[in-house]
Formats: C-alpha cells, sequence, structure tokens
C-alpha cells in the first residue's frame, strides 16, 4: 500500500477519520449558530426575499427557494420586477 500524507494502514484510516470529523462538528456548529437565524423576526425584516416565517402560498415557495440556493444576483433582480 502506498503512503499518503505520510501515513498508511491504520494510521492513515486514523488522519482521514479525525479530519472527518472536525468537518461534522463544525457543520454541527454552523447549523446550530446560523440556522436559528433564519428565523428571526429582525433578520427576517432586513432579507424580506427569504422570509418564509410571515408568508405563506406562493410566495413561501418562492422564498425558500431563493434561501435554499446560490443564484445569480441580476437574474433574481430582473425575475422580481
Amino acid at each position: 500500500m502506498a503512503k499518503y500524507w505520510g501515513l498508511k494502514g491504520h494510521g492513515l484510516h486514523r488522519a482521514i477519520w479525525a479530519l472527518a470529523m472536525w468537518a461534522v462538528i463544525i457543520f454541527g456548529y454552523n447549523q446550530a449558530s446560523a440556522g436559528g437565524v433564519l428565523t428571526t423576526p429582525s433578520f427576517n425584516k432586513q432579507f424580506p426575499r427569504i422570509d418564509t416565517i410571515d408568508t405563506s402560498g406562493q410566495q413561501k415557495h418562492n422564498n425558500s427557494t431563493i434561501q435554499g440556493k446560490n443564484f445569480d444576483k441580476k437574474k433574481a433582480l430582473r425575475s422580481s420586477q
């Protein structure tokens, strides 16, 4: 077996596991701290185009779609006019 990061076998397995665990911990921390921000009234007042709390129907669907993806700002502005 060839070495990777200067490691092989159990040492390589432990290194990959340790790095993966840090990624999971950081992702979980981000979800716990930033996830609740989307439901605060001040956030929804500042960013009404992604407000899914005070909207319903088609508007709520459109806002949740915008909230969940990276989009072209110019294209989004054109479609909202």
